[in-house]
């Protein structure tokens, strides 16, 4: 099976492997192309983190007692005594406190560290540790 390849693709590929090969990396400190290498320079950022608290309040809640019970009509003739309907009446309550959760969300600034790799020249690692940080 052949494969045909145009020669405008065979060109572009060449000269995409020529410019790559040819270097382009420049010295992140001085501009330089001379003896270039790779370095490992730890940075830091600072990234905004949202920071989740839980904290607790004390909250005043009614709690109902007992209810009594009470005929609705008391004549014994109609139709809702024969019925045997009843009203129900709340009578005394008593306060309680409970605890109620709450959350609290705060943004907090939080160092974070990376490493990226830089270009440098023989010049300017002689003068600088390729793993210090900018």
């Amino acid at each position: 099976m052949k494969y045909k390849i145009g020669a405008p693709v065979v060109l572009i590929a060449a000269l995409l492997a020529m410019t790559s090969w040819a270097g382009g990396h420049h010295c992140c400190h001085c501009g330089c192309e001379s003896g270039c290498k790779k370095v490992c320079r730890l940075v830091c950022e600072t990234k905004e983190v949202t920071k989740v608290s839980y904290d607790c309040k004390c909250e005043d809640i009614c709690v109902p007692g007992p209810s009594t019970r009470s005929p609705v009509c008391s004549c014994g003739d109609c139709a809702t005594c024969n019925k045997k309907t009843y009203l129900w009446t709340p009578h005394c309550a008593q306060v309680k406190t409970r605890k109620v959760p709450v959350k609290r969300e705060e943004k907090v600034l939080k160092p974070t560290y990376k490493w990226v790799v830089e270009y440098v020249c023989d010049q300017c690692t002689a003068g600088h540790a390729p793993y210090t940080a900018k």
